[in-house]
């Protein structure tokens, strides 16, 4: 039998019959499907296809098409991965973070806030001094007189 078992393994014989599986197929009974050749991400229904699993593109199913599903936690402090393209990405960082997987701090100071009629100050932040006449974050609102 361990013979029979080994030609079966090797060759793809029924087993007690001695016959060869047709091409492409494969077990005890020739039921189970060989897939393509050189298949990565999926399997076969037929013999000598790779049909895709989920987020997996191209013949041999070894195009990435999620990139972020496939890829956990690219996007480091808070940002957001986003896939554009074929094994693509980029991240949508929050505002205090910068560069390719949001891996940078930004240093935020004056030239990045825009106070209009008012001037930025630097604290902890910058933040917009209004002339008396403006309000507003960026001094945006125009202060009515009292009549």
């Amino acid at each position: 039998m361990k013979i029979m078992s080994r030609l079966y393994d090797k060759f793809g014989f029924i087993e007690r019959k001695c016959e060869r599986c047709d091409f492409g197929w494969k077990g005890v009974s020739c039921s189970e499907c060989v897939p393509l050749a050189g298949c990565q991400n999926g399997y076969c229904r037929t013999a000598h296809q790779c049909e895709c699993l989920k987020n997996w593109g191209g013949l041999l199913c070894d195009i990435d098409l999620d990139y972020c599903s496939n890829h956990k936690d690219l996007c480091q402090n808070g940002g957001v991965c986003l896939s554009n393209g074929v094994d693509l990405y980029r991240c949508n960082c929050t505002a205090d973070f910068e560069g390719k997987n949001c891996e940078k701090k930004k240093e935020i100071d004056c030239t990045m806030l825009d106070c209009g009629m008012g001037v930025c100050v630097m604290g902890r932040a910058p933040e917009c001094e209004c002339p008396l006449d403006r309000s507003g974050t960026h001094c945006e609102y125009l202060e009515s007189e009292p009549t």
